[in-house]
């Protein structure tokens, strides 16, 4: 089954302020970023949720801690402490050269959607593929900054 799903979302890459006030524009001088974000200490603590509101907690409960809750491990660090699928976000830049973002396809299967982490544009397309026999409830969202 295959649902789009339009979401007016900006994801770590323009802050809401910004909105589509960024001006595409040639460039002589510019330049990239590029580097590894690493992380020092311990890294956050997992995300957690009650899978109580899901629509069939039999078939997906089967990826839970077996008490109901739904752990996510969004913090993946690597042997050198090199953090996976790290995004970077530059304020303040209102005008530069033109980008563009692939479309963005996300899988559901076994209750699990990947690619966990994506980046788009204001109004930009989102297609999830549901590969699951259970309906899901596609919710966007963004996480406090404090975990608890």
């Amino acid at each position: 089954m295959v649902m789009r799903v339009m979401m007016i979302v900006m994801f770590l890459l323009m802050s809401p302020s910004m909105g589509l006030a960024y001006e595409e524009s040639p460039i002589t001088n510019g330049g990239a970023i590029r580097g590894q974000i690493r992380v020092n200490g311990d890294p956050p603590r997992p995300m957690a949720f009650n899978l109580v509101t899901i629509p069939d907690a039999v078939y997906c409960g089967r990826i839970s801690t077996g008490t109901g809750w739904r752990i996510v491990e969004d913090f993946i660090i690597g042997p050198q402490g090199s953090l996976k699928d790290a995004v970077v976000m530059v304020k303040g830049v209102e005008k530069g050269k033109p980008f563009s973002l692939p479309k963005v396809e996300i899988e559901a299967i076994d209750c699990d959607f990947l690619p966990f982490v994506n980046v788009v544009r204001d109004q930009d397309e989102i297609t999830v593929i549901n590969m699951d026999p259970v309906e899901h409830d596609i919710q966007g969202y963004e996480t406090a900054r404090e975990r608890g």
